[in-house]
C-alpha cells in the first residue's frame, strides 16, 4: 500500500513539475530558454577591456597576451586580468587549444583567443549561498577582424619591427549565448 501511495506522489510531482523526468542534479544541462511560455531570462553580456596581444616574428621573442574580463552586473560584478606569455612549453598563442583562467581564479573567468576568434566563459552561483546554483556562460566565437592601420584609416594591427600588435582600445562586448546548469 505504502508503494502505490508512493508511486501516486511521485506520479502528480511529475504532473506539477511538466514532465516525467528529472535531470540528475550532478547532470550537465542546457537551461530551457522557455519556462511556462514565459520570456527568456535575459543573458548576461561580459566585456574585453584592455586588449593586446602581441605576436612575435622571431623565435628568440616571446609572444603575449593581456586583456581584461569585465562582468558588470552588480550581483556578479567581476574585473580581471588575463595574461599569458609564450614559453617552451607554449610556444604560441595560437596554439593553446583551449580554456586559460584569468589571475583571480575565484572570479572563475577564462578566456580562449585563436587567430580570427576570441571565446568567453564565466562561472557564477545564482544563489551565491547554494553550490546548487552553479551556472556556467559560454559566448560563442566573436571574429577579431583585424585590420591593418594605414595613412586615415583606423585599424587595430600594427607592424612592428619583430612583429605584429594588436589592440582594441574601445570595450568589446561578448555576450553570453549558452548557459549550463550543473
Amino acid at each position: 500500500m505504502l508503494n502505490v501511495l508512493l508511486d501516486m506522489l511521485l506520479a502528480a510531482l511529475a504532473v506539477l513539475m511538466g514532465s516525467g523526468v528529472m535531470a540528475a542534479p550532478t547532470a550537465t544541462t542546457e537551461l530551457d530558454m522557455e519556462v511556462d511560455g514565459a520570456a527568456p531570462p535575459a543573458l548576461p553580456t561580459l566585456y574585453i577591456t584592455d586588449f593586446s596581444l602581441y605576436i612575435s616574428s622571431m623565435n628568440t621573442s616571446t609572444s603575449s597576451v593581456v586583456l581584461k574580463i569585465v562582468d558588470p552586473r552588480p550581483d556578479y560584478f567581476v574585473n580581471t586580468t588575463c595574461t599569458l606569455r609564450t614559453n617552451a612549453q607554449t610556444p604560441s598563442i595560437y596554439k593553446i587549444g583551449g580554456w586559460w583562467p584569468c589571475e583571480d581564479v575565484a572570479a572563475q573567468t577564462f578566456w580562449w583567443v585563436e587567430e580570427d576568434w576570441v571565446r568567453l566563459r564565466r562561472v557564477w552561483y545564482d544563489e551565491p549561498w547554494n553550490p546548487r546554483s552553479r551556472v556556467v556562460g559560454v559566448s560563442k566565437r566573436h571574429s577579431t577582424n583585424w585590420k591593418e592601420s594605414r595613412i586615415n584609416t583606423p585599424g587595430n594591427k600594427t607592424k612592428v619591427k619583430n612583429g605584429n600588435i594588436y589592440s582594441r582600445i574601445e570595450d568589446w562586448p561578448i555576450p553570453i549565448e549558452t548557459i549550463m546548469v550543473k
